[in-house]
């Protein structure tokens, strides 16, 4: 059932021609349409009394709809800009900054072996990420996918083990040739993780020794904080990090319409790109995706 604040919000968002860049009201259920999906998935806000609300795991983002929509998009649709990703199936996938889990679901349902959904451990927000997967996933899948919590630049042995079905109890009795140490990811999905520069250099330490060789990277960035400290973090992912990067489309936000699965995203021409206007107002109508690997 839509909560009257998400009424508000979407009315608010249509009167002025401001998109909404979040979905839903903290401790709100709303029900997600994603092309080619026969049933729309249920997702769970965690409630603002969690102790991390700064970090903004307490709303459905924009930017992680947009990820979802990409990783179901068929090849051969021509009725949108949308670019499609490799198939999931047999691989080890790892959302971080998961939020609401959204793409991680997705993950499970079009056939990765095996799918670790990360968040900052708040209880809050960890057990409602925890509900949501439970909920909108068959009991038969569970050990498919797990939930972790995990802060951006600490050890990240406790996640590649994840996605071998171990676990770690001590990281200080590892050995280097300990399989967990070796990055275990195929395919790394990211929406809206960019906006503190502060936390730049852990989170690409963190795809650092998470992605694999022959991994990929699939990332959604908001402009909440402007556009320069979006590009910095891709800058530096090439720069100082070993990363080759690739941005592969910008797209519109529709005003409005909630999960706006009856609209079409538009995507922005690459000539006018340079050109996007970055006042506060303005940057929430622009969503941009990016595809990193190894050099």
């Amino acid at each position: 059932m839509t909560d009257t604040f998400q009424v508000f919000e979407t009315g608010f968002s249509v009167l002025f021609d401001i998109p909404e860049i979040n979905l839903g009201g903290p401790g709100s259920l709303i029900p997600i349409s994603i092309p080619t999906r026969c049933n729309p998935i249920h997702i769970h806000i965690p409630d603002s009394a969690a102790k991390n609300t700064s970090l903004f795991a307490h709303h459905l983002w924009k930017a992680s709809i947009l990820l979802s929509r990409i990783m179901v998009a068929p090849p051969d649709d021509s009725t949108t800009p949308i670019i499609c990703m490799d198939k999931f199936t047999d691989k080890t996938v790892l959302e971080l900054g998961a939020g609401t889990g959204l793409p991680s679901i997705l993950a499970v349902q079009l056939g990765a072996s095996r799918v670790v959904s990360s968040d900052y451990p708040d209880p809050a927000i960890l057990a409602t990420l925890n509900k949501n997967l439970e909920t909108n996933l068959a009991a038969n899948l569970k050990d498919r996918w797990i939930v972790k919590g995990h802060v951006w630049g600490e050890w990240t042995h406790h996640l590649n083990a994840a996605a071998m079905h171990t676990d770690v109890l001590d990281v200080s009795k590892l050995d280097p040739s300990d399989p967990t140490v070796m990055p275990a990811f195929d395919v790394i999905l990211l929406a809206d993780t960019f906006w503190m520069r502060h936390q730049h250099d852990n989170l690409l330490k963190d795809l650092q020794s998470l992605l694999n060789p022959s991994g990929t990277i699939w990332a959604v960035a908001g402009l909440h904080s402007g556009r320069a400290v979006m590009e910095a973090f891709f800058s530096k992912a090439d720069s100082e990090y070993g990363f080759r990067v690739e941005r592969k489309l910008v797209v519109q936000v529709p005003i409005g319409s909630g999960s706006c699965d009856d609209l079409f995203w538009s995507h922005v021409p690459i000539d006018e790109i340079d050109l996007l206007p970055d006042s506060i107002d303005e940057r929430k109508r622009y969503l941009f995706v990016y595809r990193m690997e190894w050099k």
